[in-house]
């Protein structure tokens, strides 16, 4: 029994080891700019609260936000392909950055919605060519261990920036003579998270450029991205699962910092250290997602990890005790820490390598209307019905996301997805003969 498990640390140590120099650079830069991005989210809605915005505004922005995601996932495909998927990327964080810019100046309420459009359309950029980036940068031995690794980076790196970002404010406020969760306290911390998202941007330009198969045929519209889309078999079922999880994403996760402040009474810095505390345990549990996907299977891991979810967000709904709800947070984003980047790692599989940014593009557009939808009902049920409302309804929709998925390839061959599909290329080859 020691055996195997020393055999097994040795095995996986060795694949991380074996990445190559420009993943190991992206791991780097995403460790960057996800400490200056989970400082800056972490803050900006209790921002918002403090400028005197409600509920129901920080609803309508979030909505907004998450809908440009859907509004730019298919044309950032189309320029991944055409650019490269590092330029891209670079693209996304500046966009990104410079939207951060706008809304911290606090300009009033029609500036605010325009900016979180604008932020929506650069993460759009990262959403969509980020997995075809780690699949094109990694073996099919080594993905399953490089997408968990890059969720541990988010989730480790996120718990750093959690935890501080809940305490600059307070330091900031001290020292500057301010009340505790004064606006300028909080500005002043947002402010010093751009220049680190600025950073990781920086250490992309590092990253080498590399053309691919897709981008020397990539689809000149997104009309035409679509088109190449809905020749992937697997794209359906995909497409469907994955708008059910956006929706219930978007039900209760874009606005929970706001819901621990105002219903559970929640200070930034608790806030700060329970956020902090829900990545720390998801970035230890997301490690064993490999192993759990090696041992039964991706799609057994993905389903059954996202329908144990359902029960601990419906208790975070239900609870009334800052303490109980901070207990249930990173048992809730343990679990889908570990099926996500086994679920984006087999979608990346089952899609054509030709086609995989502009399948990618197609799902994650459906991910992020969704979601967009949903966070404005979940702000609006939680003010108008009740705050519990929008994590029960979370709970069903993340069951009937599995149930799709488990319904649709619980018995295929998923080795044989990929290439059964229509290449280009070889379609050009018969054409030339």
């Amino acid at each position: 029994m020691k055996t195997n498990l020393l055999t097994g640390v040795r095995e996986y140590l060795d694949r991380l080891r074996s990445f190559e120099v420009d993943a190991r650079r992206f791991l780097y830069s995403e460790a960057a700019y996800r400490f200056g991005r989970t400082v800056f989210r972490t803050l900006f809605n209790l921002y918002l609260l403090s400028m005197g915005y409600s509920m129901a505004f920080i609803g309508v922005f979030n909505s907004i936000r998450i809908f440009s995601r859907c509004v730019g996932s298919i044309p950032s495909g189309v320029l991944g392909n055409k650019v490269g998927l590092r330029n891209a990327l670079i693209a996304g964080d500046l966009v990104i950055t410079a939207a951060a810019a706008i809304q911290i100046t606090g300009l009033g309420p029609t500036v605010l919605l325009l900016a979180a459009g604008l932020e929506g359309f650069g993460v759009a950029f990262r959403l969509v060519n980020r997995p075809a980036f780690l699949t094109q940068r990694s073996t099919k031995e080594q993905r399953n261990h490089l997408f968990s690794i890059r969720s541990v980076v988010y989730n480790v790196i996120g718990m750093i920036g959690s935890g501080l970002g809940g305490f600059i404010p307070v330091i900031i406020a001290v020292q500057l003579g301010l009340q505790v969760g004064a606006p300028s306290a909080y500005r002043w911390t947002l402010f010093l998270s751009l220049f680190v998202m600025i950073a990781g941007a920086a250490i992309l330009l590092l990253v080498n450029k590399r053309t691919d198969a897709a981008a020397k045929a990539a689809p000149q519209s997104p009309l035409e991205n679509i088109k190449e889309a809905l020749q992937e078999k697997a794209l359906r079922p995909i497409l469907v699962a994955e708008s059910f999880l956006g929706f219930g994403v978007g039900l209760y996760i874009p606005i929970l910092n706001a819901y621990l402040d105002e219903y559970l009474g929640a200070t930034s810095s608790q806030i700060g250290m329970i956020f902090s505390g829900r990545r720390l345990v998801g970035a230890v549990a997301v490690l064993f997602a490999p192993v759990l996907a090696g041992k039964i299977g991706k799609m057994k891991t993905i389903c059954s990890l996202q329908a144990a979810c359902a029960p601990f967000v419906t208790a975070l709904g239900l609870t009334s005790s800052l303490t109980i709800a901070g207990i249930i947070m990173p048992i809730r984003r343990s679990f889908m820490n570990m099926a996500g980047p086994i679920r984006r790692a087999f979608t990346m599989e089952v899609f054509s390598e030709e086609r995989r940014v502009s399948a990618y593009s197609v799902v994650t557009t459906a991910n992020n209307l969704f979601r967009a939808i949903s966070t404005l009902i979940g702000a609006l049920l939680m003010e108008a019905l009740h705050p519990s409302s929008p994590f029960l309804m979370a709970s069903i929709v993340y069951i009937i996301s599995a149930f799709v998925l488990w319904k649709a390839f619980a018995d295929e061959d998923l080795e044989t997805y990929a290439e059964q599909q229509p290449s280009r290329s070889r379609q050009c080859d018969r054409v030339a003969s």
